[in-house]
């Protein structure tokens, strides 16, 4: 299978949808960014926020209840809520923030006490791709705004989720993975936990049957491991390497769990760091071909870092990771060794990164902290409150696209000004 990057400026005329405009930077129409890494691509940033945080350039209502982070593609950024138990596809105007329109997807409502949507829209040009928290995938053409073709991860996959007490918590929070003519998801189940979907219509392509489990709340993630491309999935039970032409499976290794896997796995020179809630902490896998076969093999244990859902950085080999303690660490991957832990946070904190800074975001308080990317200390370079706090969790991580930061908090978009010259 051929990859295309879909990642990049494209115009197309017609209904005023997407139109070129040398306003915009990169796209960011995939989970985590180009990369799927959580990093902007953005410069000529603030490197240090004033002492009351960068401008309030825009605040937008409108966005529905939910998690949902943002999709920038063209003029337009979507993203997905909740009106009235309606999951819903949200579509704004990039340059005002303002709402342009919305349309319904399916049920919505709370899951575990947890209202709205927690998956994040994605875009190839043509088609969005958008999961409710109740499993129902939809791809919406752009132009007409009609929905092509559904599916539904239980009906139709006979999908499983991981469970907590015997109950969902939370409800489907993956966002699934574009990769050429094929769209990546992960219903789970006793068939097999990923799927690639035709992207087009809809038909199932191939099913990871070597690799059944339970899907977890994490997205899939394209990484290549000695020169071979794979899907990097975690599970409900397991971590895995799931090859992309016809998902069989590379490589695995145990990862159970108690409470909940969230946070996506990330891959960098040779070792896979995973990282949970979980009594399990944080693990470090060696993962290298020998022959015609993959090893993983277990480098360390972590057991005190517990990130829930917050995110991972690397940046120069070291991962940068909140935990459910309230601290912050610095984690070098090839050996696990902590260089550097910040405790007393004030709660866990969801992760962004833009020019060499890490951005933090309080999932208590909002509050949004500016820290260097350093793996000898712990520097801050600027801390702020959001204003008008939903006093829910502040789970959406920050971005940094167009020169702005950008900051959901259930039905509020806080856009505001990074870049020197708009300071």
């Amino acid at each position: 299978m051929k990859r295309r990057n879909f990642i990049e400026k494209i115009a197309l005329l017609g209904a005023g949808n997407l139109l070129a405009s040398p306003l915009w930077g990169l796209d960011w129409s995939s989970w985590r960014g180009p990369h799927y890494d959580g990093k902007s691509q953005e410069n000529d940033l603030l490197t240090e926020w004033p002492e009351e945080g960068p401008s309030l350039i825009a605040q937008t209502e409108g966005l529905g209840e939910g998690f949902s982070n943002l999709c920038f593609y063209g003029n337009r950024i979507y993203t997905m809520g909740d009106f009235d138990d309606k999951a819903c596809l949200v579509a704004l105007d990039r340059k005002s923030g303002n709402v342009i329109w919305k349309k319904y997807l399916g049920e919505g409502g709370p899951i575990g006490g947890y209202v709205g949507t927690k998956s994040t829209p994605i875009c190839d040009g043509k088609y969005l791709y958008a999961l409710t928290q109740y499993g129902l995938l939809s791809a919406i053409d752009l132009t007409s705004r009609e929905v092509v073709w559904k599916k539904d991860y239980v009906k139709d996959f006979g999908g499983s989720m991981m469970l907590y007490n015997n109950r969902l918590d939370w409800g489907r929070s993956e966002t699934p993975l574009l990769d050429g003519d094929h769209l990546i998801c992960t219903p789970g189940g006793e068939k097999g936990a990923l799927i690639a979907l035709n992207k087009t219509t809809g038909d199932l392509v191939w099913r990871s049957s070597e690799f059944p489990d339970a899907a977890s709340y994490a997205s899939p993630v394209p990484v290549q491991i000695d020169g071979v491309r794979q899907y990097l999935i975690m599970s409900a039970s397991h971590v895995a390497g799931i090859d992309p032409e016809k998902g069989s499976l590379l490589w695995k290794f145990p990862f159970p769990y108690h409470l909940v896997h969230c946070t996506d796995p990330i891959y960098y020179g040779g070792i896979v760091y995973a990282t949970s809630e979980d009594r399990i902490g944080s693990l470090g896998y060696s993962v290298r071909k020998e022959g015609s076969r993959f090893i993983a093999e277990k480098k360390y244990s972590l057991d005190k870092i517990r990130n829930t859902h917050h995110g991972l950085i690397e940046v120069d080999g070291a991962v940068y990771t909140t935990s459910s303690d309230g601290s912050f660490y610095c984690v070098e991957i090839q050996t696990g060794k902590i260089l550097w832990q910040k405790r007393r946070m004030g709660g866990a904190m969801s992760l962004g990164f833009a020019a060499g800074n890490l951005l933090l975001r309080n999932e208590n308080s909002g509050e949004m902290i500016l820290v260097e990317a350093n793996r000898r200390q712990y520097i801050e370079k600027g801390r702020f409150k959001q204003k008008d706090q939903s006093g829910k969790k502040a789970w959406t991580y920050p971005l940094v696209v167009d020169g702005k930061l950008f900051l959901r908090d259930q039905n509020t978009l806080f856009q505001y000004a990074m870049r020197n010259r708009d300071s």
